[in-house]
């Protein structure tokens, strides 16, 4: 049996408008929305590299919800996940994006 394996990627820059609220001094929770903008869209099959701009939207729009932990004075760590509204694939087939990110932030 032969297993077909393909790599998409999609590079964005985002911009958030987020909501923070605090729920115990060190612990806050945020949500908000997002929009981006696409910087590259391409497919692989790790044989050849395809560009897909084409097809992927130029723009993403989403709601993000996430929560923040104060470890030390200037310490934090954030955990959020991204979620897409709109199809992103300007094609037949339906694509949005989901992202979960993780990280520590450190504020002056």
């Amino acid at each position: 049996v032969s297993q077909s394996r393909y790599l998409f990627q999609f590079n964005y820059i985002d911009i958030p408008i987020v909501y923070t609220y605090n729920v115990y001094p060190k612990l806050n929770v945020e949500f908000g929305i997002f929009n981006s903008i696409r910087t590259k869209a391409s497919y692989s099959d790790f044989v050849n590299t395809y560009d897909r701009e084409s097809i992927i939207r130029s723009t993403d729009h989403g709601v993000l919800g996430g929560v923040n932990y104060q470890l030390f004075e200037h310490l934090s760590i954030n955990a959020r996940v991204s979620q897409s509204i709109f199809d992103i694939n300007a094609s037949i087939d339906r694509y949005f994006n989901l992202v979960t990110s993780f990280s520590i932030r450190y504020s002056l």
